[in-house]
């Protein structure tokens, strides 16, 4: 199984006290730690220096050399938000 990107979105779920936004993994299933059983469950999740995933997404029935798009919803802390420009 790899990862061959992870692509931000403008898209967002969530509540408005909440906001989750919406990031894309793209899986492709081959090389090392293939997943060989397309009844396995594969759990995506996204975390890093103030963004964390609540509820990992979850991808099944991948068959050998399958590329599928994983959407991931992510809570991101302020901490975590771009400096606005010129600070």
């Amino acid at each position: 199984m790899r990862i061959t990107e992870v692509a931000s979105t403008e898209l967002f779920c969530g509540t408005r006290d909440r906001p989750l936004q919406i990031i894309r993994v793209t899986l492709v299933n081959d090389g090392p730690g293939m997943i060989r059983d397309p009844a396995a469950i594969v759990a995506v999740t996204v975390h890093g220096s103030g963004v964390m995933t609540p509820v990992p997404a979850e991808v099944g029935g991948l068959v050998h050399g399958e590329q599928r798009i994983a959407e991931v919803a992510v809570d991101v802390t302020a901490s975590a938000a771009p400096a606005a420009p010129g600070t």
